[in-house]
């Protein structure tokens, strides 16, 4: 049987991050706008909203649209520069452009990808970039005669992932099968350790087929992701192998097997990432190498000669266990020497590689787990004397080395340091991860769970009157409009009065299609726990956040298993 899986494609959202200050600005960028124009693009920017509301209003178009954005189109003019490079302020008001930034460097540190810079002006003739988006490749359209190329290199850009998206519309393979309950179904699975793979073979009557890694981990990802789509008592199972329909009896079985074995796998993921100390470590690649620092290469070459001066054959260093060799640094304790808590031998191999989505120079340093295991992975003593787990790896580099370096040649370490990923992981807090999270990921968020961030919304109106956001909060969850003349407390009871009704009861979907609802509520939730300073006004007490937190807590172990399957499935 032949089955198609036929999805909507989404519109490619993008942002339009502008100045206006310059008097033809708004002129040229409606001309890109038409320009770049497509039916299956949603071009947005600020024209409709420089008039509308308030500053927290502002405030809230820019987030909202940011953050949904598959790409921001980024027209660099002077102006638009000064705006950008301007230091935070919190005696005066901030620009739309000022704004804009924090969010732009957010995306430059997670999806370099997905911004287009494109020069529009230049300062006495001078290509100069934001420092948001230093390094980045970036589009000239300075002159009439580059605007045709660039404008054609951008749709190209565009076009790809819109390709991607359509690929993606329609899949399917021939089964062959008779839909019958007395056929029985089994799934059987085959781990290797370390590094964790899985692969995984469905025998179905008389049929069975294979599934890699990737296949199985998508497997279960789709357990988290899919609702039952029930037809003449089949239900539909599709993976990204193959799409069949099987009677309810034989899906109830493999779903059991499913649910066990995906348990199994995240139980050894988190052994393998507590052993190796990669929990909040992104991987740059497939060859599970994790990346610590962004440093520019000037930088790196200075670690690696005063690698080769402190040598400890020169018994200059105060570590005794620096060495060099060439292209990487090692941490080494020498078998002629006995230091105290070290035992001899090889502690951590830091390597760097061109950060290829920037222009610049800049460097990743990294950790491989091939370096700290040499391949055996049985034997490999994880721990502060011997073999150096990546976070201990780190916390040497950027709490001793480099300031050591720094100190040594009078560099500020903020100076040397570009970007700290395992800080980065930190800058959030966990509302406004799940918010990201629930906003993209398109999982199934039951009657129970959006109940519960009913609650924690409801907890947080009942702690604190978000004055300036109730328009906001509101205007997300479909409140009926409220009298402004009312009281805080007025308006708190009479939104909370609303999410207790059945008119928001009504709005639930008990199939699990609540992803969209579950962000529209988590949104008003980082009202009362943003860490970010446009948000701190309204913030909850630390008592209150654990509470919160405590509530959500299903929510929240799902979304990091979900990111952690994400993680490797490759």
């Amino acid at each position: 049987m032949l089955i198609l899986k036929e999805e909507n494609v989404d519109k490619i959202k993008i942002y339009i991050s502008y100045s206006w200050a310059e008097e033809d600005n708004e002129v040229w960028v409606d001309k890109l706008i038409h320009d770049l124009y497509d039916e299956k693009l949603e071009l947005v920017f600020d024209k409709n909203e420089i008039n509308k509301g308030t500053s927290r209003d502002i405030d809230r178009f820019v987030y909202d649209n940011m953050l949904d954005s598959d790409y921001i189109i980024i027209i660099i003019t002077p102006s638009y520069i000064e705006k950008a490079n301007l230091k935070y302020d919190p005696t005066k008001e901030r620009s739309w452009v000022e704004k804009e930034t924090d969010y732009i460097i957010k995306r430059f540190h997670n999806d370099k990808e997905s911004l287009i810079p494109i020069l529009y002006k230049r300062k006495d003739n001078r290509v100069e970039l934001p420092k948001s988006v230093s390094g980045l490749s970036y589009y000239d359209m300075s002159n009439q005669e580059m605007y045709d190329t660039e404008l054609k290199r951008i749709k190209e850009i565009i076009s790809r992932r819109k390709s991607d998206n359509e690929k993606n519309e329609v899949k399917g393979k021939l089964i062959h099968y008779s839909a019958s309950a007395n056929q029985d179904i089994d799934m059987s699975y085959y781990y290797s350790e370390y590094p964790v793979r899985i692969s995984s073979t469905i025998s179905y009557g008389n049929l069975a087929f294979y599934l890699n890694h990737n296949q199985t981990v998508e497997l279960f990802l789709k357990s988290y992701k899919e609702t039952l789509n029930i037809k003449n008592n089949l239900i539909s199972f599709n993976t990204n192998a193959f799409n069949m329909l099987v009677p309810s009896g034989v899906y109830k079985k493999l779903n059991n097997k499913v649910f066990k074995n995906k348990n199994l796998l995240l139980n050894k993921l988190k052994e393998f990432e507590a052993k190796f100390e990669v929990t909040n470590f992104d991987l740059i690649d497939n060859k599970y190498k994790y990346k610590l620092l962004r440093i520019g290469r000037e930088h790196w070459k200075l670690l690696i000669s005063v690698a080769n001066e402190y040598d400890w054959e020169l018994n200059k260093t105060k570590w005794n266990i620096f060495q060099h060799n060439n292209d990487y640094i090692h941490v080494y304790t020498p078998t002629t020497l006995n230091d105290v808590g070290l035992n001899r031998g090889e502690h951590a191999i830091f390597r760097a590689e061109k950060d290829k989505h920037l222009l610049n120079d800049d460097v990743n340093i990294y950790i491989s787990i091939n370096d700290i295991t040499k391949n055996r992975f049985e034997e490999v003593k994880i721990n502060k004397s011997d073999s150096w787990g990546v976070r201990t790896a780190y916390t040497w580099l950027t709490n001793s080395f480099i300031p050591f370096i720094c100190d040594k040649n009078r560099i500020r370490v903020e100076d040397f340091i570009k970007q700290d990923y395992y800080k980065l992981f930190y800058n959030d807090d966990i509302f406004s991860k799940m918010q990201s999270f629930y906003s993209l990921s398109n999982v199934i968020v039951s009657y129970d769970e959006i109940i519960i961030l009913r609650d924690i919304l409801c907890f947080c109106l009942n702690r604190v009157h978000p004055v300036m956001d109730y328009y906001y909060i509101a205007s997300k969850i479909s409140a009926p409009k409220f009298d402004n003349s009312d009281s805080p407390n007025i308006i708190s009871r009479k939104i909370i009065d609303y999410l207790g009704g059945k008119r928001f009861e009504s709005i639930i979907n008990l199939d699990g299609n609540n992803s969209q609802l579950a962000d529209s509520l988590l949104r008003c939730i980082r009202v009362f726990t943003d860490l970010n300073a446009e948000y701190k006004q309204y913030k909850l007490n630390s008592e209150d956040l654990t509470y919160i937190e405590n509530l959500a807590i299903n929510l929240i172990i799902k979304m990091k298993e979900i990111q952690l399957l994400e993680k490797y499935n490759f």
